[in-house]
């Protein structure tokens, strides 16, 4: 047996297929070297003998079985001069597979396992369009007149041959029958396996905000190119040129009737093309219910584009479907507690005009999160760079989740100069000369892969985070006092850009 998933589509286009068509699915097949989430794929399986088929086909990712069928109808069988050639129903598994949150959660590492289970067919055929088993059957039910749940009288009597009685012809019957099938059931089934490994680009996200003021919702759909991308790059790629051309990203406002598509609150481009460390956000506009909390506004997103490495193109057709949550005001109880010496030191601010001290504390101790993440410490590992302007560096951030729920984290950069503090007793061309001069402070350091999306992080799990950044200004920096953490579930906010001092030289 063999399968194939060429990275080519169209090879089969119809009519009996030859060996030539074989020829090219296999030397596609071997320049198949990973998946794509929600690729649009072909699956094909051929069979070197008219007289097998595949009894089953179980898809995994990771350890998770996501897709396991036995059925015969999932297959469109196509004709070929010699053995069996089946495609697998794209429909199948795009529902199934690609439906799939295993990859999304997990984010790095991940991994497409078919297992396929065939062998001869079976021995117990059709015979003139009744099975020996149906015939079986029907012989069972005009032949015999007690039910099933009944048994013989004299089966109760006391009697040493009572069981040998007790064995009617009709069991006798099922005896040769079984006899006729025992060879083809001690037949084993072979296996076939396939693996790949299997990645996702892009990082999305739906943010809602409720504008009770002109009654709507902003709707903000922003995605990314992920970490995995440049992972996939850096595995399978001899080829620098890589990019994502976008024929389509539409925002579907959905009901169990019908369906409207809503344009882009500004025009929109199509189509586009994504780069490595790109980012997009799209504002959309919709009414705001007087029970839209109660009845949220259900969307359809879909993203169509294709993966471009060199010559070689990859069709992706990506469709999330979710409820418009709108965004929840600040519970004041999640302020952090001041009392903590070492968020005290984190969280103050520094005005304009006061010389910045340097503490070791401030600088290198892990910070406790708050209330109900107060068991989860991070810390940013190389807190003392010495960097290059205009030259890439980075930033290893440690998380350590010791509470019993996940994190879903975003971490994002709003590197804006702050308010001027305590400017009372400063002329206004003072004020101006403090704002340009930390101005240029504050907004020297940009992170390339800004609103990045962490992978869930479970109870009990230690996990790191690469930041990328780029300086474009020289200066020594105390902090990044606007490097943040967003907890998604509880809308938390967490500075964690105090622990880290950076030197940028020319």
């Amino acid at each position: 047996m063999e399968c194939f998933i060429p990275t080519e589509r169209g090879i089969v286009t119809g009519g009996v297929v030859d060996e030539v068509t074989l020829d090219k699915l296999r030397s596609s097949k071997q320049d198949r070297l990973f998946v794509i989430f929600d690729e649009c794929l072909e699956i094909y399986f051929y069979l070197k003998g008219k007289n097998l088929s595949i009894n089953s086909i179980s898809i995994w990712i990771n350890e998770a079985i996501v897709l396991e069928s036995s059925e015969q109808n999932i297959f469109t069988q196509i004709e070929c001069h010699e053995g069996v050639l089946l495609r697998l129903e794209e429909s199948t598994y795009a529902r199934k597979i690609f439906r799939s949150s295993v990859v999304m959660t997990n984010g790095y590492n991940n991994k497409v396992r078919l297992v396929v289970r065939y062998g001869e067919k079976s021995v117990i055929k059709r015979l003139n369009g009744i099975s020996l088993q149906e015939e079986e059957e029907e012989r069972d039910s005009s032949d015999d007149e007690m039910l099933t749940s009944f048994e013989p009288v004299y089966s109760l009597l006391p009697s040493d041959d009572s069981e040998l009685e007790k064995v009617s012809s009709t069991t006798l019957t099922k005896a040769d029958d079984e006899g006729i099938g025992s060879e083809d059931q001690n037949q084993k089934d072979e296996i076939f396996e396939l693996e790949y490994p299997i990645y996702s680009l892009i990082n999305m996200r739906l943010r809602n905000t409720a504008l009770e003021q002109i009654s709507s919702i902003i709707s903000c759909l922003e995605f990314q190119t992920s970490k995995a991308a440049e992972s996939l790059i850096s595995k399978h790629s001899t080829s620098e040129s890589f990019s994502m051309h976008f024929d389509r990203v539409s925002y579907n406002l959905v009901n169990r009737k019908a369906q409207t598509e809503i344009e882009p609150v500004s025009k929109f481009t199509m189509p586009f093309e994504v780069y490595l460390r790109d980012s997009y956000s799209i504002n959309y506009k919709l009414p705001l219910l007087q029970n839209s909390q109660i009845y949220p506004h259900h969307v359809r997103i879909n993203l169509k584009y294709e993966l471009v490495i060199g010559d070689k193109r990859f069709p992706v057709n990506t469709i999330w479907e979710t409820d418009i949550a709108l965004k929840r005001p600040v519970n004041p109880n999640l302020i952090p507690n001041a009392s903590s010496s070492t968020l005290a030191v984190n969280q103050s601010a520094k005005p304009f005009g006061v010389s910045p001290r340097l503490s070791a504390t401030a600088v290198s101790t892990p910070s406790l999160l708050y209330n109900k993440l107060k068991n989860v410490k991070f810390s940013i590992l190389n807190n003392n760079l010495k960097v290059d302007m205009g030259k890439k560096f980075v930033l290893r951030l440690q998380i350590i989740n010791t509470s019993p729920v996940p994190l879903d984290l975003v971490v994002y950069y709003n590197n804006q100069s702050p308010v001027i503090q305590n400017s009372s007793n400063m002329t206004l061309d003072r004020q101006i000369q403090l704002y340009k001069k930390y101005k240029k402070i504050t907004e020297g350091i940009i992170l390339l892969s800004n609103d990045y999306k962490i992978p869930i992080i479970d109870p009990h799990e230690t996990y790191f985070v690469d930041l990328s950044f780029i300086a474009i200004m020289p200066g020594y920096y105390q902090s990044l006092a606007g490097l943040k953490l967003l907890d998604l579930k509880t809308n938390e906010l967490i500075d964690i850009g105090t622990g880290a001092s950076i030197l940028v030289q020319e």
